[in-house]
């Protein structure tokens, strides 16, 4: 297992991989995971130059990034769960949103949204399989492993507009 950690805006993320590709990216502060492992540094601690560039990027770029071209390592998540999460990177663009029911929809799995959202919140790579561009079908954020205050914080990145009682845009909704 390697691991390297890269400092962004909204705090400390800690990045696992090994051979077969990415495990674990999380969000800690004060030493402490907000969802993931424990945080322990074990293994080696070796950079992966390509991922800490598009990292960088995402964070202070301030322009889209894809990460579809980096290996994932998901063996150990039951094949629905693997589905949810390729769909979610492949079919849900930087700076757009959509609904837990819609992506349930387009799986062609009309209802399963509670699946798809449990799915979703065992995510071991935020920003990588972008769950926080994931919402409630009524524009609210709903919740995220890593926290509402990231989430709104991700998405501010990808320049997702807000109304004034905190719903997203529904112009940028991807409706299936």
């Amino acid at each position: 297992m390697y691991f390297f950690n890269i400092g962004t805006p909204l705090g400390k993320i800690h990045v696992c991989y090994d051979d077969q590709g990415l495990q674990f990216l999380y969000f800690y502060e004060g030493g402490k995971a907000r969802k993931g492992p424990p945080l322990r540094l074990e293994g080696e601690k070796k950079m992966w130059p390509s991922l800490f560039q598009a990292l960088k990027d995402y964070f202070y770029g301030g322009r889209e990034v894809d990460f579809q071209g980096f290996p994932l390592n998901l063996d150990r998540y039951t094949p629905f769960t693997r589905e949810v999460f390729t769909f979610a990177q492949k079919h849900i663009p930087y700076g757009r949103v959509t609904s837990y029911g819609f992506l349930a929809k387009a799986l062609e799995r009309g209802k399963a949204a509670r699946a798809a959202g449990r799915a979703l919140a065992s995510n071991p790579l935020p920003v990588i399989i972008p769950c926080h561009r994931i919402v409630r079908t009524d524009g609210l954020l709903g919740g995220y492993s890593q926290g509402r205050d990231i989430k709104r914080e991700l998405l501010k990145i990808e320049k997702v507009k807000f109304n004034l009682v905190g719903r997203v845009n529904n112009e940028i909704f991807i409706r299936w």
